[in-house]
Formats: structure tokens, C-alpha cells, sequence
């Protein structure tokens, strides 16, 4: 079918970007930056940790987006012999909510630290994106918005006032996983809401730097700010601001010659 063959050239487009580029930072990082990668495959956990995160990068995006495309099929096709359907995606986004917050500690206790990297920090989009769908379908969309933020704002204050330290510090050294937070699902349903809707061409630059995102995620890793400060001798580094600037312009520059190569192309 459509959705089969579709689902299937998906997947093997995220897999070869995901091969692709772990594989590339991998190297980057030995033979440019002279890490040692090999403390990265020391024994099951370390390769698995490697593997999962693409390399112990930003990579480890197409992992999960891998896994949540390989469940997007099969929830598609159930739910479309269901009659109670959302029901069904309701009670399913609840409970990917209550696996964000819980699962972090279920893979501290087993020693896999996949606070960040974790798959399952990401299945609550999953189904949220259904819910948004249909409340606007059914609801008036200004109280939808309202309630959305609402969430937003109390999980916000919830999360940095009543989730300890003392709570994560066992497993990592941040007080909360950026990814485990429910204020985050909740605000981005708020933003696909508000701007779903918007009918008017965006600006010709934010086409452009949309059109070259994937470059500007991938490539940005590959410029190593603080090397080049140590070159250039520079102390104290410069802020933070200044270097995002540099790997944004450097990403795109990368990226527009990534594209005027044909094999380079299909990564970017």
C-alpha cells in the first residue's frame, strides 16, 4: 500500500542519516579533536549508550524518531479500525506522560543513563499531535490555546519547584532532564496550535534557513568553537551567543556546499 511504502522509504531515510552522521562525528572527534572514542564501546552498556545516542551526540534524534516512525504505522492502521479511537489516543497519551517522567528512573536503576537520549522522552508527540488536531476540530480554538498554556505555565512551575535536586541528582547532574519535562509537551502543543493555523507565506529567509535545517542540526556539531578560540589565542572565550552565531553561519556554509555535491546532498 501508499502508507506501507511510504513508511518504508522513511525509514530508510532516517536510517542512513542516522548512520551517516553518528559514524561522521565518531571519526570527527578521533581523528580531528583526537578523542578516545574507545571508552565509548568498553563493554555492553557504553556501545548500547553509543548506539542509542548516535554517537553521544545530537544525533541521537534519529534513533528515536526511527523508533516512533516504526510505531506511527502499525497505531495508524489500528486506529483506523477503531471506532472509539480517541479514547484510545487519549488513555495512550497519558500514559507516555506518566513513562517520561518514570522511565529515567527505571533506566538509572538498571545503569542506562538515557536521560537524554531516551526514545521515550519523545512518544507523548506521538499522540499529542492527534489531540491538538481534534480539540481545534471541536473546541473553541482561544479557551484551547488558554488551557494549553495554563499547562505549560503550572507544569513549568511545578517541575522547578517541587521536583528536587536530591530527586535526579543520583543519575545525573541536572536537575531535571530537559526532555522528561511534561511542561514541554504541553507547551509545544500550545505552539503547534497557535501558529497550525497560519496561512500567509513565511518570509524568504525563514524558508531558506528551513530549507537548510538539517544541515544546520547536523553540521553545526562539526565546528568546534572552543578549538578555535584556542587557535586564535583568544581569552577569555567569547559568550555563548557569539559562538551559536559562528556555527549557525559556519552550518550554513557547509550546507550550501554539501549541496552542490551530489552524494553530500541527500545527508543535508
Amino acid at each position: 500500500s501508499k502508507s506501507s511504502n511510504y513508511f518504508g522509504r522513511r525509514i530508510i531515510r532516517i536510517l542512513t542519516l542516522f548512520y551517516f552522521w553518528s559514524s561522521s562525528i565518531l571519526l570527527f572527534r578521533y581523528f580531528i579533536l583526537d578523542w578516545n572514542i574507545n571508552e565509548f564501546f568498553l563493554n555492553f552498556n557504553e556501545t548500547l549508550k553509543t548506539l542509542v545516542s548516535g554517537g553521544r551526540s545530537r544525533f541521537f534524534y534519529f534513533f528515536s524518531l526511527i523508533i516512533l516512525t516504526c510505531l506511527a504505522e502499525p497505531l495508524l492502521f489500528y486506529l483506523q479500525s477503531r471506532k472509539n479511537k480517541n479514547t484510545f489516543i487519549i488513555s495512550a497519551f497519558v500514559f507516555s506522560l506518566i513513562m517520561l517522567v518514570v522511565s529515567p528512573h527505571l533506566f538509572a536503576k538498571a545503569n542506562l543513563l538515557f536521560n537524554y537520549t531516551n526514545p521515550i522522552n519523545f512518544l507523548p508527540y506521538v499522540f499529542s499531535a492527534f489531540i491538538v488536531a481534534e480539540l481545534f476540530k471541536k473546541s473553541n480554538r482561544t479557551i484551547t490555546l488558554s488551557v494549553l498554556f495554563a499547562l505549560y505555565i503550572l507544569f513549568s512551575i511545578f517541575e522547578w519547584t517541587t521536583l528536587q535536586y536530591s530527586i535526579w541528582s543520583s543519575y545525573w547532574k541536572f536537575i531535571l532532564p530537559p526532555y522528561t519535562r511534561l511542561s514541554v509537551v504541553f507547551g509545544t502543543m500550545f505552539i503547534v496550535g497557535l501558529f497550525g493555523k497560519v496561512n500567509k507565506p513565511p518570509p524568504k529567509i525563514i524558508s531558506m534557513l528551513s530549507s537548510y535545517s538539517l544541515g544546520i542540526y547536523c553540521l553545526h556539531r562539526f565546528i568546534p568553537t572552543d578549538s578555535l578560540w584556542d587557535i586564535l589565542n583568544v581569552t577569555p572565550h567569547p559568550m555563548g551567543i557569539v559562538n551559536c552565531i559562528i556555527q549557525l553561519l559556519g552550518a550554513l556554509i557547509i550546507t550550501h556546499l554539501f549541496r552542490k555535491i551530489v552524494f553530500l546532498r541527500r545527508f543535508v
